[in-house]
Order: structure tokens, then C-alpha cells, then sequence
């Protein structure tokens, strides 16, 4: 009898120790630190994934805006890159903002140089516009136009031979079932950075 109370006894300690335990010894990554309870550790994991998407999502506006800016040149190069590094803060905190600024501080530069009739700057910039704001929902949407609009500013330079490689490389990386949308706006922005710089070069 006397057996059996101290089996009970115990049962009751592991079920009353084990559970605290557990959620003692779930790690959370951003801090390595010990975490008080596993929906605490998942939430503060979220945040961490998204602080990354955000870092990449900032470096990738930062070397567009200074791509775009330094090789269709209208401002001076220290400019370009004050700019870039401002979009590149905003961008942190919403990508979706910093990306549209980055595009609205490229469009005086693009009708600068290009000259292109007011026609296709509203067409180009519907396409900017149907695509970027995907990223509302999904902020990986932006991945395409910026790899796409950066394709296009390498095909400008001497280091053209890059920017196919560089879309290609998107593609092939990522394959989900929404993956041509993605595509298709990637081949626009190439194509909106590509066809008045290729008119002129005739």
C-alpha cells in the first residue's frame, strides 16, 4: 500500500514537472535564450524570420536604388547614395514603401534620359504599381520586380552579360505554384528598363 502511494506520488510529481520543464528548455533562437513558454519562443521565431526577410529585402532596395540611380545618372553620386541608404532604412520597416520610393526617385532620372512619351510612363508605371502591391499580402512578391528592374540596369553597364543569368537563377530557385505571375513581372521590369535604352542606342 505504502508502494503504491509513492508511485502515485511521483506520477503526479512528473506530470506536474515535466510540462514546466519542457517549456524551460525550448530555446529561442533570437536570443538563445530560455524561453518561459513554447507560444513565446514560436511568436519571438516569427519575428526573428521576419526581421531577416526584412534585412535582405532592405540590402536588395539599397542595391537597387543605387544601381538605377547611378547608371541612368541625373544626381550627383554622393546623392545616389544618401538615397539609397534612406530607401534602404524605410524599406526595413515596409519594403512596399521603400520600393515605391525607390521607383518614384528613378522616374526623373528614366524621363531624363529616355524621354519616353508620358503614355508609356503611366503604362510602365500601372505594371510597377499591379505587381509591388502583391508584396501587401506576401512581401517575397517583391523579389521578382527588383531582380527584374536590376537585370535591367545591368544590361546597361558592362556587366550586362549578368542580368540573364541573374533572372534565371530566380527562377529556378523558386518554384511554387504562383511562380509565373512572379516571372511576368520580373520580364516586365527588365523589359520597361530595357526597350526605351535599347530605342536609343539605334
Amino acid at each position: 500500500m505504502k508502494t503504491q502511494i509513492l508511485s502515485i506520488n511521483h506520477k503526479k510529481y512528473v506530470e506536474t514537472t515535466l510540462p514546466s520543464l519542457i517549456n524551460s528548455s525550448v530555446i529561442d533562437k533570437v536570443g538563445i535564450i530560455p524561453s518561459s513558454s513554447i507560444d513565446n519562443a514560436i511568436e519571438r521565431e516569427i519575428q526573428y524570420r521576419r526581421n531577416l526577410q526584412n534585412i535582405f529585402l532592405s540590402i536588395l532596395l539599397f542595391i537597387l536604388t543605387a544601381t538605377l540611380l547611378y547608371v541612368v545618372p541625373l544626381y550627383p553620386v554622393p546623392i545616389v547614395f544618401l538615397i539609397a541608404i534612406v530607401i534602404s532604412l524605410i524599406g526595413f520597416r515596409s519594403p512596399f514603401i521603400g520600393f515605391l520610393l525607390s521607383i518614384f526617385t528613378f522616374i526623373p532620372a528614366y524621363l531624363y534620359q529616355t524621354q519616353v512619351p508620358f503614355w508609356w510612363l503611366l503604362i510602365n508605371l500601372f505594371l510597377v504599381g499591379l505587381f509591388a502591391i502583391r508584396s501587401l499580402t506576401d512581401k517575397n512578391n517583391l523579389l521578382s520586380p527588383i531582380i527584374g528592374l536590376l537585370s535591367g540596369a545591368l544590361f546597361l553597364t558592362p556587366y550586362y552579360f549578368l542580368s540573364i543569368p541573374l533572372m534565371l537563377s530566380v527562377v529556378l530557385i523558386r518554384k511554387e505554384h504562383n511562380e509565373l505571375f512572379r516571372n511576368l513581372g520580373m520580364c516586365f521590369m527588365f523589359l520597361m528598363i530595357l526597350i526605351p535604352f535599347g530605342a536609343l542606342s539605334f
